[in-house]
């Protein structure tokens, strides 16, 4: 796992979309393999789209890892016919992915949901997690599917369905 390939032809194409300090780019080298926790200590933030091609599972994989800062993301509702939009705004994305491309899974990960999170958010509870689910349903079309997960760099990117 963690091969990088030079041939970008037949890939499975992931997307990173999020805010800044989100995880992002944590989640794309925890699927690459990196496992150091050095790799995760010298992170820098990811300025404009940074793409990482990789093997795993007889599958060729390129991650599109979109810098979250504000200034990047009115760039990529422009070019979302070539990196698949990148935004803040979750509609923005389902109305470009129903209008433009088809067979794609769109998966929504709660990042950083850490083991240790009811020690480091203490006020962080069930209820507004819930809460959250809720209003995260009533933004995603119900003809579009989608799943909602939790994830976590912790254990090598782990992520269990909600």
């Amino acid at each position: 796992m963690g091969k990088k390939l030079s041939n970008t032809e037949n890939f499975k194409k992931i997307i990173l979309i999020g805010l800044e300090n989100s995880g992002k780019t944590s989640i794309s080298l925890s699927l690459t393999g990196k496992k150091g926790l050095q790799s995760f200590l010298e992170l820098k933030p990811t300025k404009g789209v940074k793409t990482v091609n990789f093997e795993a599972l007889d599958t060729n994989f390129v991650i599109w890892d979109l810098g979250g800062q504000e200034k990047f993301r009115e760039q990529y509702i422009q070019d979302y016919k070539k990196i698949f939009a990148g935004t803040s705004k979750i509609k923005n994305v389902i109305r470009l992915v129903k209008k433009d491309l088809t067979n794609v899974e769109f998966n929504v990960f709660l990042h950083k949901y850490d083991p240790d999170l009811d020690i480091t958010h203490p006020d962080l509870n069930p209820k507004q997690i819930n809460e959250l689910i809720t209003k995260i349903n009533a933004v995603i079309p119900e003809d579009l599917p989608f799943k909602i997960s939790k994830s976590s760099i912790y254990a090598v990117f782990e992520k269990s369905d909600l």
